[in-house]
């Protein structure tokens, strides 16, 4: 190092000249040659530590066989779990098409399965369903709206939520004969699930008694001769009777009192719900027992995108009064 370090000095001559070298110079060119060698690298060497003890022992030639199948059937078992799982998610997350890609042409039935991100959906993410229905990203479809019975004019490239099995009906841009367009709104118009209890009872409080459930009284006047038979004083008294109804009287009046019968129950979807703003509350019990997680989640969502106090979003939502105490003890947790 020291030899290095003379080297690096770049002082010439003879020893004597070196004495001639003012000192605090050959210090400071001693420094530089110094410090422009590389640093020492130290590195601690730890004791190796011994593997750990592997306890085993060979097995018995006997049970290998039986062991060996169980472990198969057991991997089997396990594959063919993850496969149903994964074909119960791509069943959960489809979505049917009709479309209209030509004008006067029958529909074309198009179905997407395993949509990432659900229930979201965008169709430039799904190139090959682009390259079925002719269509671009630049693109713009006419999608049929359910609720406002019209053609809503979007671009392809746009998200829209969707439910499992949903059926969207979609035409191009410049299509104008669609056949047979209304049977297929009539058979996949959604299925509105009924009004819950909690509901019902404000609308109840309302409502006022229908008009064929209000009593309906009949009178029926005597006949003429009936009557001057009865004012004449040299006649006798004679007992004045009503002529008897006629059927249809009788059927309009027991079609009248007959109490209404009660509108068909439809299957509750908690997807419809959440197309309509509401989710679905429990009867019964004190809010939130009895909610599950997916609709708190979705109702929280729901309540943030509607407008006004915060029990009025509340009891838009749950469709139950707004329990100011528990909402707040939820919002906190």
């Amino acid at each position: 190092m020291l030899r290095a370090a003379r080297k690096r000095l770049s002082i010439r001559g003879t020893p004597q000249n070196w004495r001639s070298t003012p000192v605090v110079l050959v210090l400071h060119r001693l420094w530089r040659a110094l410090s422009s060698l590389p640093s020492p690298t130290y590195v601690c060497l730890l004791p190796a530590q011994p593997p750990p003890p592997k306890l085993h022992k060979v097995m018995d030639p006997q049970w290998a066989p039986h062991y060996n199948t169980n472990h198969e059937a057991q991997e089997q078992r396990k594959q063919a779990e993850k496969k149903r799982r994964e074909q119960d998610l791509l069943y959960e997350r489809q979505v049917r098409f009709c479309y209209w890609g030509k004008d006067g042409e029958e529909p074309e039935k198009l179905r997407q399965q395993g949509i990432l991100l659900w229930p979201r959906l965008n169709l430039i993410d799904y190139p090959s369903l682009l390259n079925k229905m002719g269509l671009t990203a630049a693109d713009e479809i006419y999608i049929y709206d359910f609720d406002g019975r019209c053609w809503d004019r979007e671009d392809v490239n746009h998200v829209m939520e969707v439910s499992t099995g949903q059926v969207l009906l979609i035409r191009r841009l410049y299509v104008v004969s669609c056949p047979r367009i209304d049977e297929l709104i009539e058979k996949h118009m959604p299925k509105h699930p009924p009004i819950s209890r909690s509901l019902k009872r404000h609308c109840t409080d309302t409502m006022e008694t229908p008009p064929s459930q209000k009593k309906v009284t009949r009178s029926f006047s005597p006949s003429p001769l009936s009557s001057s038979s009865s004012s004449s004083p040299s006649s006798s008294p004679t007992r004045t009777t009503s002529p008897a109804p006629s059927p249809l009287a009788l059927m309009i009046v027991s079609s009248l009192s007959a109490p209404p019968s009660p509108p068909p129950v439809l299957p509750m979807n908690h997807n419809i719900l959440w197309a309509q703003g509401r989710v679905l509350t429990p009867e019964g019990g004190i809010w939130p027992e009895g909610m599950y997680a997916r609709d708190m989640a979705t109702a929280f969502r729901l309540m943030g995108t509607l407008g006004g106090s915060v029990g009025q979003r509340f009891e838009t939502v749950f469709g139950i009064p707004f329990p100011k105490g528990a909402w707040y003890q939820q919002l906190r947790a």
